[in-house]
Formats: structure tokens, C-alpha cells, sequence
């Protein structure tokens, strides 16, 4: 599932912010498929909290 980066002067270059909400089962469509979490590995976690990493992760962005 693609998500859609809006460019401003308000994130640095190289950079994304990808606010969470959304993914749950109430509320439209939209609301329902905007889980951010889709973009994470679920395998990716730290080695003694087993906690999976959410902060910081690389993401490919491509220009359409």
C-alpha cells in the first residue's frame, strides 16, 4: 500500500514525519486503510525490551 508525502519547507530534506492514527475498524474507508504501521518490519526489535521500533526507521521516497 503506497503512502503519499505532502512536501514543505517545515521537514528537513531527507526526512519524513508520518503521524499515527488511523487503522482502526471504525470510521470510512480512508480511516480504516491509514495505519502507519504498515510501513514498519515487525521483525525489527530491540534487543532487550523485544519492543518493536517505531521511532526512527528508513523508508524509501520516490517522486510520482
Amino acid at each position: 500500500m503506497p503512502f503519499f508525502a505532502h512536501v514543505t519547507e517545515d521537514i528537513l530534506p531527507g526526512v519524513i514525519e508520518a503521524n499515527m492514527g488511523g487503522g482502526g475498524p471504525l470510521g470510512p474507508e480512508e480511516w480504516r486503510r491509514a495505519n502507519v504501521n504498515i510501513l514498519t518490519d515487525p521483525d525489527n526489535r530491540d534487543p532487550i525490551s523485544g519492543f518493536p521500533v517505531y521511532k526512527a526507521l528508513l523508508c524509501e521516497v520516490v517522486r510520482t
